[in-house]
């Protein structure tokens, strides 16, 4: 599907959000319990990456942009094999705010890269890529959304789901996961160490964790 294609769907879609909105009686929207203890269940050491929390100094590359929320984990990681650093920020998706919005508020440069397909425990999907700059300073961000443990890869796909909870009530899981390292040697090098980090987070991860932030499986 085209671009101008999928606007003019989620127009229409939209239109008639709106008309159900006002004519359609509905409950009150509860979000589900579990999203917290999703966000609890993530390990502050890996078998190979040693975590520390950082809720109180993210702020050194976003300003105050994460400052309001509750329901978050902001860790960096670090692995003595690979003399490497990832931050690690995994989030509600109701609170969610583009990480392209949050680095440039923290004074960087921020650019879309060309989406990816990273793999995680043998299964591929496809992840969202910023580079954010700074005059000597260089940070590659991948993340994704994903909702009830279904990877939503693009924006339109997103928005709509996002309605069509909204306007039915529907409980949802919806995680946004994001990693952040900063570019040592090349963009390719650094990708792969965030795919190193994230095999080994998710082998950390009870089963039912693993498919509420990778996906289900079979998918």
């Amino acid at each position: 599907m085209s671009k101008k294609l999928a606007y003019i769907f989620l127009t229409i879609i939209l239109i008639l959000g709106i008309g159900l909105v006002y004519f359609v009686p509905r409950q009150k929207y509860q979000s589900k319990e579990i999203t917290k203890k999703i966000l609890e269940s993530v390990p502050m050491q890996t078998h190979f990456w040693i975590g520390r929390d950082i809720d109180n100094v993210i702020t050194q590359f976003e300003g105050d942009a994460y400052n309001f929320l509750s329901n978050m984990v902001a860790r960096n990681f670090f692995n003595p094999r690979l003399k490497e650093v990832v931050t690690l920020v995994v989030l509600d998706a109701g609170n969610f705010h583009y990480p392209k919005v949050c680095f440039s508020g923290g004074g960087f440069s921020s650019n879309e890269q060309e989406m990816r397909k990273i793999e995680i425990a043998g299964k591929k999907f496809p992840v969202h890529i910023l580079l954010n700059e700074k005059p000597g300073t260089q940070i590659l961000s991948v993340y994704y959304i994903i909702i009830d443990k279904e990877i939503v890869p693009t924006w339109v796909e997103q928005k709509i789901k996002q309605l069509v909870y909204s306007l039915f009530n529907k409980k949802k899981v919806g995680i946004m996961l994001r990693v952040d390292i900063e570019v040592k040697n090349s963009f390719d090098s650094s990708f792969k160490v965030v795919e190193n980090f994230l095999n080994d987070l998710y082998l950390s991860l009870n089963s039912e964790t693993q498919e509420y932030l990778f996906g289900k499986k079979s998918q």
